[in-house]
């Protein structure tokens, strides 16, 4: 038989098809996408918004308007997320009890602003017929945690992050299965796929570990560094994490982006109409602004999920969404840092799943299994 062009995926379909096996569709963003999606209204306020965080335990909104009072046909307006908030609160002081931090608190000016103050409008979206990796694509390039899913009724549903990562741990329980399946039953013989193509392929995303994903180059400071030096760095860079070091490279904490804005002074005024990529208004402040000499111990998460190397990737994955966070330190010995591994690092391991590659369907070279 001539070679065929196939993808993993194309791969884990034919083999569950010849099993008989009925397996959940890993295509496109109608297959991933959440469409029992809550929503509020330009005319909502921003304490409406905080409540909507609290009780669905969410960080985004969908945010949409009716035309003319047609409540049948919401338009999709754009997003609010916590990050839009973050600036409306009240900074820790140097006098703040680190040990009685409770929930944020929001300058009562800020909690009566209207949505349609802060909404992001116009966010990419995509359709329920795009790709997977579109999807990942859109996520990556924009530099944000959700992206709406449009038809051309108006908003069909949402994929967040944590959509990404909850199929990521299905995607290896269907690999388990069909691993096994392929050990006991000769499974590439009976396909006729060459063993040493296929078994190839198949383990491209099985084997991959945390070590293989993280982020090696790590960007790091030290506890005496003050915010100021951190909040360049993030947005220099355009990342969302800063591990925290001793001088002997041992982690000690970490600071995201959210830390950093809850720690900068209100911003009351109203954002630019496109606020572009990574939010980057947001983190504009005086230069002489107090708030950016404060010492990062102030203010950063000592108490670090981590995770080893040699950890599957769907491990960290499962870690990730159960814990509600997007970024784990990839440690060794007395946690000596390695590197770090984000949602963003998972998002591009999934990517090759879809690239085309050849396997030959000749059985030539199978008897290199038996």
């Amino acid at each position: 038989m001539a070679d065929e062009k196939i993808s993993v995926i194309d791969l884990i379909e034919k083999m569950a098809e010849h099993m008989q096996l009925s397996l959940m569709p890993m295509r496109t963003a109608g297959d991933i996408m959440n469409t029992e999606v809550k929503t509020l209204t330009l005319d909502h306020r921003v304490a409406a918004f905080c409540r909507f965080m609290e009780n669905y335990r969410v960080r985004h909104a969908p945010v949409v308007d009716y035309p003319d009072g047609d409540k049948s046909s919401p338009e999709f307006i754009g997003i609010v997320s916590e990050r839009d908030v973050l600036r409306l609160g009240f900074p820790r002081t140097e006098e703040t009890d680190l040990e009685e931090i409770g929930p944020m608190e929001i300058d009562p000016r800020a909690m009566r602003q209207l949505l349609t103050q802060i909404v992001a409008r116009k966010p990419k979206s995509v359709s329920p017929t795009a790709s997977i990796p579109e999807v990942i694509e859109t996520m990556l390039v924009s530099h944000v945690d959700i992206v709406p899913v449009q038809d051309e009724t108006g908003l069909a549903g949402i994929i967040t992050t944590t959509d990404i990562l909850r199929w990521t741990v299905k995607l290896d329980e269907v690999f388990k299965v069909l691993f096994d399946a392929s050990e006991n039953n000769n499974l590439f013989d009976d396909l006729e796929l060459s063993y040493a193509d296929a078994a190839g392929a198949f383990h491209l995303f099985a084997g991959i570990t945390a070590g293989d994903a993280m982020t090696a180059d790590v960007v790091s400071l030290g506890s005496a560094d003050v915010l100021g030096s951190a909040k360049d760095m993030l947005q220099q860079h355009r990342f969302r994490h800063m591990p925290i070091v001793d001088e002997q490279g041992a982690l000690v904490g970490i600071i995201s982006d959210r830390d950093i804005l809850r720690q900068l002074p209100f911003a009351g005024r109203r954002p630019p109409r496109d606020s572009g990529e990574f939010r980057g208004h947001l983190f504009e402040v005086d230069k002489l602004s107090i708030s950016l000499e404060m010492p990062l111990e102030r203010i950063m998460t000592r108490h670090v999920s981590c995770i080893s190397a040699d950890a599957k990737l769907s491990d960290a994955a499962l870690t990730m969404r159960k814990q509600k966070i997007s970024c784990l330190a990839v440690v060794e010995g007395d946690r000596k840092l390695c590197g770090i591994i984000t949602v963003v690092d998972i998002m591009r391991s999934l990517l090759p799943l879809y690239e085309i590659n050849e396997v030959s369907l000749s059985r030539q070279g199978a008897g290199d299994f038996s």
